[in-house]
């Protein structure tokens, strides 16, 4: 294992947590709007 593929590996699982992140954020972001549609 050298240095820059656990460099590699660490960076894409800091990705993917962003992008885990990112999508929970917009998933809630949608169930309000969805709510606020709903009681308008």
């Amino acid at each position: 294992m050298t240095t820059s593929s656990a460099y590699f590996l660490q960076l894409h699982k800091q990705i993917t947590d962003q992008k885990k992140k990112l999508n929970r954020l917009v998933q809630i972001h949608g169930y309000t709007q969805l709510l606020v549609l709903v009681r308008s």
